[in-house]
C-alpha cells in the first residue's frame, strides 16, 4: 500500500490501519499495541483482555512488554492455549473484570498480579562473561 510506504497510514494489525496523524508523537508503539488489543477484544464475544494487553488499555507501564501477542483470559477450568499472536489464559472471576472504553479487561490489581506471575515486570538479567 502506498499510504503505508509513505507513512500516511500505520499498520495496527492484519487489516487494521490508522492515520499516522492520529497517533501521539511519543509512545507510538504503545498506542498501536493498545489499538490492536482493543480491536482484538471487540471482535470476539466474552473475551477479557489480560496481562500486558490489559495493562496497555489501563495505561499501566510494563518494563518488558510483549507487543506481538494479545492476551485474553477466559472462564474455563485450567489449560489455556496459544496461537501465533493470541494467548488464552484460563480462570477468571467476575470480580476481576472491569470495562474500560467499552472493552472488558482485568482489573488493575489482577493485571499487575498476572504480569508479575508471568515474570514480565523485571527484565531478565544478562549473563556476564566469566
Amino acid at each position: 500500500m502506498c499510504a503505508l510506504r509513505t507513512g500516511v497510514l500505520r499498520d495496527v494489525d492484519r487489516g487494521l490501519y490508522v492515520p499516522a496523524s492520529s497517533l501521539p508523537r511519543y509512545d507510538v508503539a504503545e498506542a498501536l499495541y493498545r489499538l490492536k488489543c482493543v480491536e482484538a477484544a471487540s471482535s470476539g464475544s466474552g473475551q477479557v483482555l489480560s496481562h500486558e494487553s490489559a495493562a496497555a488499555v489501563h495505561g499501566l507501564p510494563v518494563l518488558t512488554p510483549c507487543r506481538g501477542v494479545v492476551h485474553f483470559v477466559i472462564d474455563a477450568p485450567g489449560g489455556g492455549r496459544k496461537a501465533k499472536n493470541r494467548h488464552y489464559h484460563c480462570g477468571i472471576d467476575a470480580d476481576d473484570v472491569v470495562v474500560v472504553d467499552g472493552v472488558a479487561v482485568t482489573t488493575p490489581a489482577r493485571t499487575v498480579v498476572d504480569i508479575g506471575a508471568a515474570g514480565t515486570f523485571v527484565p531478565t538479567p544478562r549473563s556476564e562473561p566469566g
